[in-house]
């Protein structure tokens, strides 16, 4: 998933509130989180979002702020753990080469078994 494609996919779920609602510093923390968010920049945006809501749990949009962290924080994680798989899936393409090379020298070393006969 692209970084263009995955900040689309999350900015998607953000509710579109007015953020008239939210206090100054706190709009400013929202805003920052949100413009990292579309910027590509996950790991500011979820410091942004967290900043925001140590200091305002209980601001009016607060609930969109967490779903939009979780949302985030679950693709940063999937991101990491595909990253971790990638060697082990290199290494197992290249045990499945060998194991169908050695696969065709049997199959001909039968072939020449059975035109001995």
């Amino acid at each position: 998933m692209t970084v263009g494609r995955a900040g689309r996919i999350v900015g998607g779920v953000l509710l579109v509130l007015p953020l008239a609602f939210v206090s100054g510093c706190a709009r400013e923390l929202v805003t920052r989180g949100d413009d990292q968010l579309v910027a590509g920049n996950y790991r500011g945006a979820l410091a942004s979002y967290d900043q925001f809501l140590r200091s305002n749990p209980q601001d009016v949009v607060a609930d969109r702020v967490r779903a939009t962290r979780a949302l985030l924080a679950r693709y940063l994680q999937a991101e990491e753990e595909a990253a971790r798989a990638r060697p082990e899936l290199t290494d197992l393409r290249a045990e499945v080469t060998r194991l169908r090379a050695a696969l065709e020298k049997l199959k001909a070393i039968d072939v020449q078994t059975e035109q001995k006969r």
